[in-house]
């Protein structure tokens, strides 16, 4: 029998020692199988996580496109890695040994992302994604919502899966905010046009503040704000989850490939018979500032931005997927400039840590007076850097209840933060 290319390319093979267990829900047969040391992980605790976030998601979509289904996760020690790669009837997860002890969320988070993906993606797919090249780069400006929406989706799963709570989507989401209005590029650069330039980012430079916005970030918050966007529109009889709902009806289903952006417009439009251009406009294809104030009304939030003293890194870093932390810019006369701090340093480990996914969170939780760590490598050669840090003031962004708000606005939340729309779930 001969086998298509696309499907010997989305089969992951791995030969090694594993450990394996499965798992039945809601009609579909669910396997993990683990490659690690078993000392850095504990199966029993995977199951639970993934039974959950699996019943939430089948159920989310009213779907469920397989009878079997493969979670291959790795946990190493010593990569600065994290994230994993979808296919279709399965996928490869990873995530580095001590995140995964000191992070509870870590596992969940990759894994609702990842497991969203054989939606979004492998089968509601971008036409400028489908058929692919191989010959060639394969340019898109979908990426927004591949990616960024499939983490909107994976905020509002966690949530249903009771893995996260209020508060903590609601932190998550205003750092969100913080890191897209953090960024200067966000200025000039469209969600559509951070998709369009994805083959820039093996370019350490493109991901300085000033040169480029995140595709993650701002789908992320484009899910949210067209979320939010429909259920005004609609009266509140639909929402995110009638888009992609509809959008696996008329495109994955009959196996077609969606408009990009148009599609997804169509798509909004077709659930919420509302126009929803302006939106698209200014917002997916634009660059227009946000006025956040007005998109949360309807749930009875506002955003606050107060200073805070926070410690004073003295350097800036970023990081690719899959690779450690680079130092883009090392402030002049700073104590880790004295260090011996220079661009381009590859960050290895953040107080004897590994440098992995979460080195922003972990130097987000230093304070001013602590004693900060780096083991670097620059031009071959590994060092161990040291210094004191000291402080800065910098604006923190946090979503509050409005004053005096109503039963509607908390009965609107309530159903926003549970990905359903008041009017009830799609047939």
């Amino acid at each position: 029998m001969r086998v298509p290319l696309q499907c010997l390319v989305d089969s992951p093979v791995e030969i090694g020692a594993f450990e394996e267990t499965d798992f039945d829900e809601g009609g579909a047969h669910y396997r993990i199988v683990v490659d690690a040391d078993r000392g850095d992980y504990d199966l029993t605790k995977l199951v639970p996580v993934t039974k959950k976030i699996v019943a939430a998601e089948t159920a989310w979509m009213n779907d469920r496109p397989f009878r079997t289904y493969l979670f291959l996760c790795h946990f190493p020690r010593d990569s600065g890695g994290g994230g994993g790669m979808e296919h279709a009837y399965s996928t490869a997860i990873e995530v580095n040994a001590q995140v995964l002890a000191d992070n509870p969320l870590a596992f969940a988070d990759v894994t609702a992302h990842e497991f969203f993906h054989l939606w979004n993606v492998k089968r509601i797919r971008p036409q400028s994604l489908g058929p692919v090249d191989y010959t060639k780069e394969n340019y898109t400006s979908a990426l927004w919502f591949s990616e960024g929406v499939t983490n909107t989706v994976e905020d509002y799963i966690l949530l249903r899966a009771g893995l996260l709570d209020e508060n903590q989507f609601l932190h998550r989401l205003a750092g969100q905010i913080e890191e897209l209005e953090d960024r200067p590029a966000h200025l000039f650069q469209s969600a559509e046009e951070s998709s369009l330039y994805a083959w820039l980012e093996k370019y350490q430079q493109y991901w300085t503040p000033q040169r480029s916005i995140s595709y993650y970030n701002k789908g992320d918050l484009l899910g949210v704000m067209l979320d939010l966007a429909v259920r005004d529109a609609s009266d509140d009889k639909a929402s995110l989850r009638e888009i992609f709902q509809w959008m696996n009806r008329n495109y994955a289903q009959p196996g077609k490939f969606f408009p990009d952006s148009e599609g997804v417009r169509q798509a909004a439009e077709a659930v919420s018979h509302a126009d929803l251009k302006s939106f698209f406009t200014k917002y997916v294809a634009g660059t227009e500032e946000v006025v956040w104030n007005d998109i949360f009304k309807s749930v009875g939030l506002h955003l606050i931005r107060q200073p805070e003293t926070v410690a004073d890194l003295g350097f800036s870093a970023t990081r690719t997927l899959g690779s450690q932390p680079v130092v883009m810019d090392v402030r002049a006369g700073s104590d880790a400039e004295r260090a011996g701090l220079v661009e381009g340093d590859v960050i290895l480990e953040i107080n004897n840590r590994v440098a992995s996914s979460d080195f922003q969170e972990k130097l987000g939780q230093l304070h001013p007076g602590d004693t900060i760590q780096l083991k670097i490598q620059s031009s071959g050669r590994q060092r161990t850097l040291q210094w004191k840090l000291g402080s800065r003031e910098e604006i923190e962004f946090e979503l509050k209840d409005v004053d005096n708000i109503t039963p509607r606005q908390k009965a609107r939340r309530a159903a926003w933060l549970k990905g359903e729309s008041l009017g009830g779930t799609s047939p």
